[in-house]
């Protein structure tokens, strides 16, 4: 059905008035005994509109009219639905307000009804799941997709479990994302993975509001998720990395996942990208003079699955041995396995950092700063959407480099001997002020119980 502007709803021609709509109801008999279901009617201009459902019922008792509301916690979703209403209708209201379109009641309703289609949340799920595989390849790689398929699937099991299959999108209330969550506690899901799934579900409430399903994204991330910390910078320092490239493993297979871990530290590459590198698409030839002299060096410019946005790197002696031992072809192995590999190839190696093929490019990270190049550059390298990313994940690593660059400049003069003297002066002169404080501040308390014993006695 298509949407209807505003001058195809007016039928006499009249214009915008500076008037606000208010938004009364009707309470009309139910199909049960004592029960009611609420109509509402959009008054504009001294004019109302024809009534329509707002889909809300309860018992003929407990419905104020003066407040326009149900009596009673249990119509707390329906008294919620009530709000929502009339905030929508004040939405719609301003935006023809402002592109100045004509209004009347009428128009208002037409426009609230056509924009809430009666569409089901599991139909707004498949409409979404269309859209999100259409992409599939432009703006999302193929775990992106499998990843919103699998966010979904759950919110298709909670209305399922709770009886909710034909659940309205119009009907979608702040209890029903605090249900949500409860289901997915009550599955043992961890609350990291809780707080990615609710971001999908966001984007699917977006999308409807997009697609003129909604007016406005009922969507409420519920209090009773804990904002995830940030977990500390795992990588491999210099001297593990040397031993992980000269080390020779037994088995092909081990040996397999450790050439392609060397080469992601080299690349910064992620795991979906080094799997679909390919030498002949992802590098180019670039010239530059040194002394007069023109040299040619192969770079590394490929986009990034994830973001979009251009990996740029020389590709180093390190990366270009691992692709030249498999004549330049990278083999594929699944990420699963691969990650399962990498607990064989810490251990073979007595690495205590737990080995996943995201640390090595943390490690490419770790390394190029270490090495002295700027956060832009490495931001760059990584294909960062800002250096204020590269900034984040690799604040421990700028007191490092803060602190490397303070000594080769030699302009911290302090032998370790002025300092531990000066730490330890520092440390008795607070500890002989705590003394004093101390001793200062009884002869007060004892003063102040004489003074209150004389009070008491008089």
């Amino acid at each position: 059905m298509k949407k209807p502007t505003a001058a195809d709803l007016l039928p006499n021609n009249e214009y915008f008035l500076d008037k606000q709509p208010s938004v009364s109801y009707l309470r009309k008999k139910g199909t049960t005994v004592g029960s009611c279901t609420i109509y509402a009617i959009i008054r504009y201009a001294g004019k109302p509109s024809n009534p329509f459902s707002t889909g809300q019922n309860g018992l003929v008792n407990d419905w104020h009219a003066d407040s326009k509301r149900f009596l009673g916690k249990r119509y707390a979703t329906a008294n919620e639905m009530l709000a929502r209403i009339e905030t929508d209708i004040y939405a719609i209201y301003r935006e023809l307000r402002n592109n100045k379109q004509p209004i009347t009641a009428q128009v208002l309703k037409d426009i609230y009804t056509c924009q809430h289609q009666v569409i089901t949340v599991t139909a707004l799920r498949e409409f979404y799941m269309q859209y999100v595989r259409s992409l599939e390849g432009k703006q999302y790689g193929k775990r992106m997709v499998m990843k919103r398929d699998s966010d979904t699937k759950l919110l298709l099991q909670f209305l399922e479990n709770s009886q909710q299959n034909g659940l309205l999108v119009r009907n979608v209330s702040r209890k029903f994302f605090y249900d949500f969550l409860y289901f997915l506690q009550h599955k043992g899901l961890k609350n990291s993975y809780i707080r990615k799934v609710f971001f999908t579900v966001k984007a699917l409430f977006e999308f409807g509001v997009n697609q003129n399903y909604l007016v406005k994204s009922p969507y409420e991330l519920p209090k009773g998720i804990r904002k995830g910390k940030d977990e500390p910078l795992r990588y491999l320092n210099e001297q593990e990395l040397h031993n992980l490239k000269n080390y020779q493993f037994e088995t092909p297979k081990l040996q397999k996942v450790a050439d392609l871990f060397v080469f992601q530290c080299y690349t910064g590459l992620c795991y979906a990208d080094t799997m679909t590198f390919d030498i002949r698409l992802d590098t180019q030839i670039r010239v530059h003079e040194v002394s007069g002299e023109k040299i040619e060096n192969v770079w590394i410019v490929k986009e990034r699955q994830k973001t979009g946005t251009l990996s740029r790197l020389p590709l180093f002696p390190e990366a270009f041995w691992i692709l030249e031992k498999y004549n330049f072809q990278i083999p594929y192995i699944h990420n699963a396995k691969y990650n399962k590999a990498l607990k064989d190839v810490a251990q073979a190696l007595r690495i205590n950092t737990k080995l996943t093929t995201h640390v090595a490019r943390k490690t490419a990270g770790f390394l190029w700063l270490n090495n002295g190049l700027d956060y832009k550059t490495v931001s760059q390298m990584l294909g960062h959407k800002s250096v204020l990313i590269t900034e984040k994940h690799y604040a421990k690593v700028l007191l490092h480099t803060i602190d490397k660059s303070i000594q080769e400049a030699n302009i911290y003069h302090f032998t370790q001997k002025q300092q531990l003297d000066t730490a330890l002066l520092l440390l008795n002169q607070t500890s002989e002020n705590s003394h004093e404080t101390e001793n200062t501040q009884k002869p007060e308390t004892e003063k102040q119980k004489n003074q209150q014993n004389k009070v008491i006695y008089c």
